[in-house]
C-alpha cells in the first residue's frame, strides 16, 4: 500500500488495539512517522502539537496511482477520488463508534500521505469537524465489545444503498453529531428519524411517528408507553424550532434533557436495523408502511 489517511484521535480512555473497524479501517497507535518531519513541515505549533498528542488514531491504507486517482468502484454521479474514499471510511467508521456506544471520540485534522520509496511523506493536511458527544456521554470508555459492534455496524453499512432510507439517516446523523448549535442539531437529529420512521402521508404525523418510534425501541408494552409520551414532547420541540418559535423558556437542563433523548432514539434505531439484516431490508423495502404500523400488534 502506497498512500495512507490518517485521523488522530481526541479520545482519553484506553482501548484494545490494534482494532479492524471493518471497511479496511483500522484503530490502533498513532504511527512514528505521523510525527516526522516529512509529515510535520510547515505546520503551526497547535497542530505538531495534536499529532504528537493523539495516541490513537484511524487508518485507511491503500494503492493509488495519484493524489485524485478515481476511485473506480464508485458509481455516484461526480467522481471521486481514493483520497475522497478514504476519508469518508474514517468518518463513518467514527459515526459506528458512536453507534456501538456513544463517548468523546472524534477528530480534527486528516492526514494523506504517499510512500514513494521508504519513507511516508505529506500530501495533505486538512480538518474535519470533530463528532461532538453530549454531555452525559464524555466519560464513555470502549470496551472490545463495544469495538466488535462498531465492526459489524460498519461492515453492514457497506451492503446499504445510497438511496435508502438507513444510509440517509445514518449519513443526516453524522452532520447532526458534528454541529454543535442546538437548534440545527435537534432538527438534524429528528430528520434521520423521520426518514426513517416518517408516514408516507402527513395524517396525525406526530402521533404516528411518537408510536412507531416507540414501538421499534422499546422492550415492552409498558415501556412503549412512557416512550411514547417522550417521543410524542421530542417531536413537540421539533416542531418548535421548525416553525421558527422561540426558545427562551427551554431551560439548559431541559434542553439536554431533550438532545439526550433524542440521541437515545436515533443511536438504537440505527443499531438495531443495521445489526439485523431482515429489519434492514424492512425499513429500506417498499412495505415499509406495512411494517411500521403493524409494530403497534407485535407480542411485545
Amino acid at each position: 500500500m502506497n498512500w495512507c489517511t490518517v485521523a488522530p484521535l481526541e479520545y482519553e480512555g484506553a482501548l484494545d488495539i490494534p482494532f479492524d473497524l471493518g471497511n479496511n479501517v483500522l484503530l490502533c497507535a498513532r504511527p512514528d512517522w505521523l510525527t516526522q518531519k516529512e509529515i510535520t513541515y510547515a505546520l503551526g505549533d497547535y497542530d505538531r502539537t495534536l499529532l504528537e498528542t493523539s495516541y490513537y488514531v484511524l487508518m485507511q491504507e491503500y494503492n493509488a496511482s495519484s493524489v485524485g486517482d478515481p476511485d473506480s468502484a464508485w458509481t455516484g454521479e461526480r467522481t471521486r477520488s481514493k483520497q475522497q474514499r478514504a476519508e469518508e471510511a474514517l468518518n463513518l467508521a467514527d459515526t459506528a463508534l458512536w453507534l456501538a456506544k456513544p463517548a468523546a471520540i472524534g477528530f480534527r485534522r486528516v492526514v494523506v500521505a504517499h510512500r514513494p520509496s521508504a519513507v511516508w511523506q505529506r500530501v495533505h493536511f486538512g480538518w474535519a469537524n470533530p463528532l461532538r458527544s453530549h454531555s452525559l456521554d464524555i466519560e464513555n470508555e470502549y470496551e472490545r465489545s463495544d469495538l466488535q459492534i462498531a465492526n459489524e455496524i460498519n461492515n453492514a453499512l457497506l451492503s446499504v444503498g445510497r438511496q435508502e432510507a438507513v444510509w440517509i439517516a445514518t449519513r443526516t446523523l453524522w452532520l447532526a453529531l458534528v454541529t454543535r448549535e442546538w437548534p440545527i442539531r435537534y432538527l438534524l437529529l429528528w430528520t434521520a428519524l423521520e426518514t426513517l420512521f416518517g408516514p408516507e402521508d402527513g395524517r396525525e404525523i406526530t402521533y404516528r411517528i411518537a408510536q412507531r418510534l416507540a414501538f421499534f425501541i422499546s422492550v415492552d408494552r409498558a415501556e412503549a408507553r412512557k416512550r411514547f409520551q417522550m417521543c410524542k414532547k421530542g417531536y413537540e420541540w421539533r416542531c418548535r424550532v421548525v416553525h421558527g418559535m422561540r426558545l427562551r423558556k427551554l431551560k439548559p437542563q431541559e434542553s439536554e434533557r431533550l438532545m439526550h433523548e433524542v440521541e437515545y432514539m436515533i443511536r438504537t434505531s440505527i443499531k438495531r436495523i443495521l445489526l439485523d439484516k431482515l429489519l434492514t431490508r424492512e425499513i429500506n423495502g417498499t412495505d415499509r408502511e406495512r411494517f411500521l404500523d403493524d409494530l403497534v400488534f407485535s407480542n411485545q
